[in-house]
């Protein structure tokens, strides 16, 4: 399907120079670029959903287990 955008001046030449660096049409940057925001998009919908789910019951872990997952968690890599 064919669309029009308008662009500023300055993100089309950005997007222009990107493109030809990458040796790719403006189009195709366009829709990788569209994809890949979809995508990052998508995962604060479930994030959202989840938090709505987890927020409304209170905790029920012994707090001395809730410490020990809070420092495990501390080390890890995100």
């Amino acid at each position: 399907m064919k669309t029009a955008i308008s662009l500023p001046d300055d993100i089309l030449s950005a997007a222009e120079k990107f493109a030809r660096m990458k040796r790719i049409s403006r189009d195709k940057l366009i829709k990788q670029a569209m994809v890949e925001y979809l995508k990052r998009h998508s995962a604060d919908e479930i994030t959202k959903a989840m938090n709505r789910a987890y927020g409304k019951n209170p905790q029920t872990i012994e707090p001395v287990i809730a410490k020990a997952q809070a420092r495990a968690i501390s080390r890890e890599k995100w």
